[in-house]
């Protein structure tokens, strides 16, 4: 069996722009990052994804000191077994089937990072943390907002708990109200970096609120 070519495309010059291409029968259609230690600043518009591409974009993790990427305009036809954008160094991977923005840099050991993508939240160190984007109403189990039951698994290690999607430089802050129909009671929480585990009466569902400033 022959391997798939490692990419169609590498980019490792900093400041490196490519627009507009269609790839097929590679690992990757563009590789970024993957062999200079100064590669930042690369940017990726207008990747049409064919068959049996692995990877529209990918970002190596060779040297994870990189920074300010900005990918733009990938169609993935691939979304079962292939991603239209795999970010090593941040370990996201998005299979949509069209990723209009992928873009984030980083500064002070904190990433900023912006996306349209639906099952990734944005981040903005010095604003507030997303969860993911309303279609039609809030999402539940997202870090702005969601429910949880008490004594129930709510996504995070164990029950009454939700792990955050993403670890915070400092512990986000939360309220809890018990909005338990009939006989509803206090609740509490105890907030983490990574998780809220919460305390009230068991079987009463919990509404929460986060907001991080990082």
């Amino acid at each position: 069996m022959i391997s798939a070519p490692p990419a169609a495309l590498m980019l490792d010059a900093q400041g490196t722009e490519t627009q507009h291409g269609h790839c097929e029968n590679f690992a990757d259609c563009v590789l970024l990052g993957a062999n200079d230690s100064t590669a930042s600043n690369l940017k990726v518009n207008g990747i049409v994804q064919g068959k049996p591409t692995v990877n529209g974009v990918e970002i190596s993790n060779n040297n994870p000191g990189i920074t300010d990427f900005v990918i733009e305009n990938v169609q993935n036809f691939r979304t079962s077994t292939a991603a239209a954008v795999q970010d090593d160094i941040n370990g996201i991977t998005l299979n949509n089937p069209f990723v209009s923005l992928y873009s984030w840099s980083k500064g002070n050991g904190v990433v900023n990072l912006v996306t349209t993508d639906t099952s990734t939240p944005s981040r903005f160190p010095t604003g507030i943390a997303t969860g993911l984007a309303p279609t039609g109403g809030a999402p539940t189990n997202t870090d702005l907002a969601g429910q949880c039951t008490l004594g129930s698994f709510c996504g995070g290690a164990g029950t009454s708990q939700y792990s955050f999607k993403h670890t915070y430089a400092n512990a986000p802050i939360c309220t809890c109200t018990d909005v338990q129909t009939t006989g509803a009671s206090t609740c509490n929480l105890a907030v983490t970096s990574s998780t809220i585990t919460f305390r009230g009466t068991t079987g009463h569902p919990i509404d929460y609120i986060c907001v991080s400033t990082n």
